[in-house]
This record gives structure tokens, C-alpha cells and sequence, in this order.
């Protein structure tokens, strides 16, 4: 079986080169996965690591858009949507996302969760939420989580699972770690083998209300 094409959507230049020895070392081409090194966001905005403005531009103050960079970026970048990465390979009509934008997860992912008719397939969102819903990191899609965010992945028909199939009222009572968002018309994931799922997650604590 081929291995299918990735896009890695990245803003740190370190991040990418660990990407690319990790290929390496496991004899993977290259040409399997597309480098984008640019952060996502809800629109175009000009970045250099710290934050978005209300003139589209970035200072260092109030909350990052990311914080993945280990050292800060020597430049400016712009970030990209959702709509723009589905693009990079147009003939491509299934996607399964894998993301973790430090509590951002909203802005990058409202826009399509919104849309009645959505451009792609995406059976799977496997999704870090600590940031969205532990009051001690508060970011911008804190207050939005609950009333606004499960929602939408609810109404467009996502299960979520920790690992096992849970409810969204669990979501709301509990804050955890990882969820992965199962698409009602997907192929079963296999994280409720009972083979599996005691290893799905490392350990997918939750933190108080």
C-alpha cells in the first residue's frame, strides 16, 4: 500500500527539518510530504510569531497565533486558511486532519465547519483541545468552545472520542487532552478494538472544570 500525500503545515523552520530527518531515517521520500511553512488562521494576515492586529499585521503583545516557533522568526510570513491548503492539491478529495495551533483551533477550522456543503471529505480531525477548553491557557476560542465551537462540529456530524465514542455534553463537563472527531459517515476508526484502544492515547487526562 502507497503511502498517501501530506501536507505539513508548519510556521518554525526547525519543525520542518525534524520533519525531514524523520523521513530520512525511516526511508521515506521526501516527495510524499509538501512543506508549507506558513502558520493557518481564518485569513491573510502578515506574521512574524507573535500576534495578529486589527490591521491585519502582527506585534508582540496579547495572544499568539502560534507558539510552536522554539526561537522567534526572523521575517514576516503570511498565514493561510483551510481553503488554501485544501488548493496546494485540488484533485484531492479527502483530507484527515491532524492539528494542534496552541488554541486557535476555531479560527482555522470554523470557516469549513460552517459551510452546508463542504469542498472535501474529512472523515477524521484529531484535534488537541486542552488549550481550548482549561481555563489556564484562556485563548481566543476559550469563550467560543462550548456554546459556538462543539456545536458546529456536532451539527456536521462528528463523533468525538477520547479514545471511545463519548458525547459532546462529556466534552463540555470534561477538558480533555486530545479528541479525535469522527465523521458519522466514515470508516470505523479502531480506536474502540478492545486491542487498541487501551493504547489509542498515551494518556488522555482531563483537566478540572
Amino acid at each position: 500500500m502507497g503511502i498517501e500525500k501530506v501536507i505539513s503545515v508548519d510556521p518554525s523552520p526547525q519543525n520542518h527539518a525534524l520533519l525531514y530527518n524523520s523521513l530520512a531515517l525511516n526511508n521515506v521520500n521526501n516527495g510524499a510530504v509538501i512543506h508549507v511553512m506558513n502558520p493557518i488562521s481564518d485569513g491573510h494576515y502578515e506574521y512574524n510569531g507573535i500576534t495578529k492586529t486589527d490591521d491585519n499585521k502582527i506585534d508582540n503583545s496579547g495572544d499568539s497565533l502560534d507558539f510552536s516557533l522554539s526561537e522567534p522568526y526572523n521575517g514576516t510570513l503570511t498565514t493561510i486558511t483551510l481553503k488554501d491548503i485544501f488548493g496546494i492539491n485540488p484533485e484531492e478529495n479527502t483530507y484527515i486532519i491532524k492539528i494542534d495551533v496552541q488554541g486557535f483551533e476555531c479560527k482555522a477550522l470554523t470557516e469549513f465547519l460552517k459551510m452546508e456543503r463542504k469542498p472535501k471529505s474529512v472523515p477524521y480531525i484529531q484535534m488537541e483541545t486542552v488549550e481550548l477548553c482549561y481555563k489556564g491557557f484562556d485563548g481566543p476560542c476559550f469563550e467560543s468552545y462550548k456554546t459556538e465551537f462543539l456545536p458546529l462540529l456536532e451539527s456536521s456530524g462528528y463523533i468525538p472520542h477520547v479514545p471511545l465514542p463519548t458525547t459532546y455534553q462529556d466534552l463540555r463537563d470534561q477538558c480533555y487532552f486530545d479528541v479525535l472527531f469522527v465523521h458519522k459517515d466514515a470508516k470505523p476508526f479502531p480506536y474502540w478494538d478492545d486491542r487498541l484502544s487501551r493504547f489509542s492515547f498515551v494518556q488522555n487526562y482531563h483537566q478540572q472544570k
